[in-house]
């Protein structure tokens, strides 16, 4: 019989700089608008 593989949990911390939660923010609120926009077509958005 073949060994099952080990499941192992591993854990990644991601840290960002300021630069970089500036841009996470424009993003989110262009996507935002975009939503909005689609929302008055009645075309709704899963998030």
């Amino acid at each position: 019989m073949a060994k099952k593989p080990l499941f192992r949990a591993e854990r990644l911390e991601v840290v960002y700089d300021e630069k970089h939660w500036r841009l996470l923010h424009r993003l989110r609120a262009e996507a935002i608008e975009i939503m909005r926009v689609l929302n008055g077509l009645r075309i709704f958005s899963i998030v």
